[in-house]
């Protein structure tokens, strides 16, 4: 089973997307938890416990493991969650204004609540004074720039429409890999 989310809103957004779950308070009443609660974890916000990820994997008829794989912070927040713990850095304010970003933003990224941009990770690199090839790998995403791609030739054989498909394909692999939003 191929599951592209990677955070637990996502997975949510999409299972609503998919089953044609229209609201904040059809999504609660099918995994069994009140409209805040599900509010909370459409936002990202906070951290389920195993009831309720157990809830929401039965009710979407997925093992566990993929709900739960969903919410366990990347090696990046745990190392910024250690940061504020061990360090001089004890708030997320002092994390954010040392790293260059929003305290908002120091916090959700802490606690692995969203996926950070690549100029988030290279403030952090710089920051740090870690490679941005660590960072990336920390963050769980794909190290190193995009090398500039070409068709290969025997594409131009295809019709207009199978092209926009190969395009509309590329763009899902992008949006899928967490490295931004492709406008058309």
């Amino acid at each position: 089973m191929l599951v592209l989310a990677r955070t637990l809103a996502q997975f949510l957004q999409d299972k609503m997307d998919q089953e044609s779950i229209g609201t904040v308070a059809g999504l609660a009443e099918r995994i069994g938890v009140t409209p805040a609660t599900a509010r909370r974890l459409l936002e990202g916000r906070g951290t389920p416990r195993e009831e309720t990820l157990d809830k929401i994997a039965e009710s979407f008829h997925v093992p566990p493991n993929v709900v739960r794989d969903l919410v366990q912070p990347s090696s990046l927040a745990a190392f910024l969650m250690a940061v504020t713990k061990t360090t001089e850095l004890s708030s997320t304010k002092k994390l954010g204004n040392h790293i260059g970003i929003a305290q908002g933003t120091a916090y959700r990224l802490s606690r692995g609540l969203n996926i950070p941009t690549q100029e988030t990770l290279r403030k952090v690199s710089k920051a740090f004074g870690i490679p941005i090839t660590e960072v990336e790998r920390m963050a769980d995403r794909p190290v190193g720039e995009a090398e500039p791609f070409t068709w290969p030739a025997e594409l131009d054989q295809l019709t207009r429409p199978q092209r926009e498909a190969l395009v509309a394909f590329g763009r899902l692999l992008i949006d899928a890999s967490g490295l931004g939003r492709v406008t058309r």
